[in-house]
């Protein structure tokens, strides 16, 4: 039986997911398979490797995953030699965001190192798309297909040996047991709270600290409503970095897990353990945030660990298929699990954004066992959102920006977010609640700024200080894109007037702002932008209102009619940074940018210019879908 190891590098779990369901599939055509994050596996073994497939994301300014940047390292050794993976067929699949620059740069990197070691290449690089219609799963569909021929190719297993493959269900990860009844008061919405505790323990780069401020700044008949939340880090001793992110590890909605619950007959206070499939071929962790502890309640696997409000993806209708009895809805979720049926499941999950609750509505027939959902349902993983505070102005009292969801579906269904919501209701007095939260380094960072070493002197700071202020900034934000330049606006004055008080001048700033909102009631931190405008630490804050008038302003329209400012900026060194949705936002700004070079600029070539902009880290963006 052939041996294929797989690797991957995630950020947010897609990767992972991509991976473990390879790992699957290869399983189910009679190979051998291993599943490894690439910082987890020893890479010095890679060598003596028959086959490897590796899934890598690319986060960021093209930046490399966390758990992928040892292994990186490594393999970027010059005294690597050119034949080290000589005996190794190799085959890499991407998860990017064309809406960046740097789209699957990192895929494109490893497939090209790989090849560069002496790897002997299996297949063309996969490049998944989260802007195609059906997400990353419409390119891997079709690669996959490719990867099955040249594994059979590279691997022929006996004539007669590879199985009908939709009739096999493979082996969940892990046996539940139940051992008995969990006696309950009770429940009062706070029960989310009395979990973090244990969910720190499994998670030993995560914090606890009280929430001080959660109030919202938006104003009376706002579209959306937006809320400012501060964190108070004073106990717990954790320091954060102008442009980083506070990640939030979130509970479902108690109301949410009683639903789910009802659907799928499960008794929230049944206890149950949670082991190991020993006929899995994985050795998989315990579920992190509440396993390994002994027996836990169902209540708190579906509070703190299954995201069974997100949209499922098709392996799970692959999954369900074989949980279905009732032969119209096995038919049903047979064409949902196709390939043929990618647009199918498009319009009936995607499109509507269809949670794993409403699915299971849809198909009562269909109900998995407990032990199935944790392979069926993702992890209940961390929310992302940028600072929007300086560390010079509140060092101990970080800041977050965070639009509500909530809305109505065009199936007439509410739709709510999970970690907005959650946040929304934490109380501030007279007992904060806690929240559970790491914080990360951002990719909005400026290029070229020095830090200040440990022992300097005076005339060390004053340099540091006078270099946070060269470059004039161009920032474009939308909604609560405006998060991490409000912090480094705060930090850029906080910079101006330390040299002040010191009895130096300062530099003139030359920073722009260009804020998109649709109404002047969601214009964010209005008064505060204001008066840096005026006191001169924004040279200039301009801002698109897209609903005040009949024919809709967009950013993109005032950076074309700011085009002589802003190429001027550029000629100073100026960097671009852009913070947004990732829909149609960042790539019409970077064409009004390549406009604004043609119009009022003196480049032979805009689009190189822009391209070289990007390529020297003086075009930044921060996007999220």
């Amino acid at each position: 039986m052939a041996s294929l190891l797989i690797l991957y590098g995630s950020q947010g779990g897609g990767a992972g997911e991509v991976a473990e369901r390879l790992g699957r599939d290869c399983e189910r055509r009679g190979y051998e398979v291993r599943v490894s994050a690439m910082d987890d596996y020893d890479v010095l073994s890679l060598p003596s490797e028959g086959t490897m497939i590796a899934v890598a994301s690319t986060t960021g300014q093209g930046d490399a995953p966390d758990n992928m940047r040892k292994f990186w390292t490594f393999l970027l050794k010059k005294s690597l030699p050119a034949h080290s993976l000589a005996s190794t067929s190799f085959a890499v699949f991407g998860l990017g965001d064309s809406s960046y620059a740097k789209f699957n740069a990192v895929a494109k990197r490893l497939d090209k190192r790989l090849e560069m070691l002496g790897g002997k290449r299996m297949l063309p690089l996969g490049l998944g798309d989260d802007q195609d219609s059906g997400g990353y799963d419409q390119k891997l569909d079709v690669w996959a297909v490719e990867l099955w021929k040249a594994l059979a190719h590279l691997h022929p297993l006996p004539e007669g040996s590879v199985p009908d493959l939709s009739d096999i269900l493979p082996p969940s990860r892990f046996c539940v047991s139940k051992v008995g009844k969990r006696s309950l008061g009770a429940v009062d919405g706070r029960e989310g709270q009395q979990l973090l505790a244990t969910m720190k323990l499994a998670r030993g780069d995560f914090h606890i600290a009280p929430v001080l401020t959660n109030v919202s700044i938006t104003g009376e008949g706002a579209v959306k409503e937006v809320r400012h939340l501060e964190v108070d880090l004073s106990l717990c001793n954790q320091p954060y970095k102008t442009g980083d992110i506070l990640a939030v590890q979130p509970t479902n909605r108690l109301e949410d897990v009683e639903n789910f619950s009802r659907v799928m007959q499960l008794d929230l206070d049944e206890m149950v353990k949670i082991e190991p499939n020993p006929q899995h071929r994985s050795k998989t962790a315990l579920p992190a945030l509440l396993c390994g502890f002994g027996p836990v309640a169902v209540r708190d696997i579906l509070l703190v660990h299954l995201d069974f409000m997100n949209t499922p993806r098709r392996h799970f209708f692959e999954l369900l298929f074989h949980f279905a009895t009732d032969k119209t809805q096995k038919e049903r979720i047979e064409e949902l699990s196709s390939v043929s049926g990618r647009d199918d499941l498009y319009e009936y999950c995607q499109k509507q954004r269809r949670t794993f609750l409403e699915v299971f509505r849809d198909f009562p027939d269909a109900r998995p066992p407990l032990s199935y959902l944790f392979d069926m349902i993702p992890p209940l993983r961390p929310r992302q959102f940028s600072i929007s505070s300086s560390p010079r102005v509140a060092p101990h009292r970080p800041s977050i920006t965070l639009a509500m969801v909530d809305y109505v579906s065009r199936t007439k269904m509410r739709r709510v977010g999970v970690c907005t919501s959650y946040l929304k209701e934490m109380r501030t007095s007279p007992h904060p609640d806690q929240l559970l939260f790491s914080i990360k380094e951002g990719t909005l960072k400026i290029p070229g700024v020095k830090r200040m070493k440990e022992g300097g002197t005076v005339e060390d700071e004053l340099r540091m200080e006078t270099s946070q202020l060269i470059a004039p900034l161009i920032m474009v934000a939308t909604g609560t894109g405006i998060a991490p330049f409000r912090s480094i606006i705060q930090e850029r004055r906080s910079f101006r007037e330390s040299l002040w008080r010191k009895g130096f001048p300062a530099p003139e700033m030359n920073d722009v702002l260009v804020f998109g909102c649709r109404t002047p009631q969601e214009f964010l931190y209005r008064a505060e932008l204001e008066e840096y405008e005026s006191a001169g630490h924004l040279k200039r804050l301009i801002v698109a209102y897209s609903r005040m008038q009949d024919k809709k302003v967009y950013v993109q329209d005032k950076i074309r009619e700011e085009a002589s400012l802003l190429w001027h900026a550029l000629e100073e060194g100026g960097v671009i940074m852009v913070c947004g949705s990732s829909d149609k936002m960042p790539r019409d700004v970077r064409q009004a940018f390549v406009d604004v070079v043609n119009s009022a600029g003196q480049a032979d070539d805009a689009e190189q210019y822009v391209r070289t902009l990007e390529a020297t880290r003086r075009y930044l963006q921060e996007t999220w879908s």
